[in-house]
């Protein structure tokens, strides 16, 4: 039972002492990172509203925005690159098939040429493959990818056109049919850009007309034209089809993007309103609210680890008069310039708030009385030595604060915290009855209950 009671008092002061890390941090930092952050999430929502807007005329996107995109469908291109080489190799398994199935002595240059066709799909694969494998994935990666794909693609359509342009039928139906659909695997297997695509499509056709018009008997063009026509035609179909399949992948990656830049605007606002749920906007200490809480938190911790507590209650001397007579401006900078000096001389565990109009609260846990008092007197020098300038007045002003420091141990319930806040309060006021610019004490006895 001591144990568990032991595990539960550490974790409640890990959570209370990293809840007073952050608070300080938060305090001290400046919103440098968070405002280049909303300028870069703000710069990247303007380039995607940009792209959308100019996504029919240019599809292509500039900078940085294309090298997320093809980064984002990178995944998605390897798988494109195995099903190329899968169906690739049932090609020139159909093709190394019908070269072998003919008559060797009459069609030996058909054998050639099919054995040919099967070496440049496989070292063709095996590049492929070797840059699909890679992990990086960039500019020029891509584009040799692309030259070599384009070049594979257009040497196997020449290939099948020649092939169906020697071998009887029905091999040479075949192979000019696979001419056409290697024409049109450029559209729809190979994971190119609409760029590479078109030129693979054209360079492919022009190829077939050229090995048709020099390369084929006239019987064979004239038989297979209706078939190598439609499969012209329905590879720039793909190709259409291609285009408009892009277009609609990068707008939706857009769209992605673009949710997401609102999501993390939003989590940043929220993030945002929590802060001012418990900073004060005017010095960036901790305001009452956050501070009645840490103290009750606080409180609780060095009861159940049996830590000594202390707490500092601070008020600016005749701050309401230099606020009625050099104005609210005047004021403001006054309370500006001690909350920052308090922050600063305090340690990251601990918590400085504002308590009230001008006066100030600091919760130091595990610190006794004696080292509770050095701390104080330290601040009040600091205070003392500010030097706060006043547009209509060329002489520097100085400020003063008095201080009532109280220190407990507490060890039962008999006295709570807000008994302990109320004698820092006294302490404080006596400080001011005693004629202000200095630090009083007051100790909080606890004892445990008799049973």
């Amino acid at each position: 039972m001591a144990f568990t009671n032991l595990r539960l008092y550490g974790l409640c002061w890990c959570r209370v002492r990293t809840g007073m890390i952050l608070h300080n941090m938060w305090q001290r930092k400046t919103d440098r990172s968070a405002s280049r952050a909303n300028e870069d999430i703000i710069g990247l929502r303007q380039n995607v509203d940009d792209a959308l807007a100019r996504l029919r005329e240019m599809p292509r996107f500039d900078g940085v925005l294309e090298e997320r995109y093809q980064s984002s469908t990178f995944r998605s291109r390897t798988r494109q690159y195995q099903l190329w080489l899968r169906s690739i190799g049932a090609i020139c398994l159909v093709n190394v098939s019908f070269a072998l199935g003919t008559d060797m002595r009459r069609l030996h240059s058909a054998v050639i040429i099919g054995i040919l066709m099967a070496l440049l799909a496989f070292l063709g694969s095996i590049f492929i493959g070797m840059e699909a494998s890679r992990a990086r994935d960039c500019a020029p990666q891509r584009q040799r990818v692309s030259v070599v794909l384009v070049g594979i693609d257009t040497l196997l359509v020449l290939g099948a056109g020649y092939m169906g342009g020697i071998m009887p039928d029905p091999a040479s139906q075949w192979y000019l049919m696979m001419a056409g659909l290697c024409l049109g695997a450029a559209n729809v297997l190979l994971p190119l850009s609409v760029r590479a695509s078109r030129a693979a499509t054209i360079g492919g056709t022009l190829s077939l007309v050229a090995l048709g018009l020099f390369g084929m008997p006239a019987g064979v063009m004239w038989k297979s034209g209706p078939v190598l026509a439609s499969l012209v035609i329905l590879s720039f179909m793909t190709l259409r089809l291609r285009g408009r399949l892009e277009m609609l992948r990068r707008r939706s990656f857009l769209l992605g993007l673009r949710d997401r830049a609102l999501v993390q605007e939003l989590q940043r606002a929220n993030a945002k309103l929590a802060a001012l749920a418990t900073i004060d906007g005017l010095t960036g200490a901790a305001n009452r609210r956050h501070f009645d809480d840490m103290l009750e938190q606080s409180w609780e911790l060095a009861m159940a680890l049996k830590t000594p507590i202390g707490l500092l209650m601070l008020d600016i001397d005749h701050f309401k008069t230099v606020n009625d007579s050099q104005g609210h401006a005047v004021g403001d900078e006054w309370l500006r310039q001690i909350g920052r000096t308090i922050m600063e001389l305090v340690r990251a565990s601990d918590v400085v708030a504002r308590y009230g109009g001008e006066e100030f609260a600091v919760i130091m846990p595990d610190t006794e009385l004696p080292d509770l008092l050095a701390i104080a007197e330290r601040i009040r020098g600091a205070v003392e030595a500010v030097k706060i300038v006043n547009p209509a007045d060329p002489a520097p002003q100085s400020v003063t604060i008095s201080i009532g420091a109280a220190s407990c141990r507490p060890c039962a319930r008999a006295v709570g915290w807000a008994d302990f806040l109320r004698q820092a309060d006294l302490a404080l006021y006596e400080a001011k009855n005693a004629g202000r610019n200095r630090v009083l004490s007051r100790v909080v006895a606890q004892q445990e209950p008799v049973a």
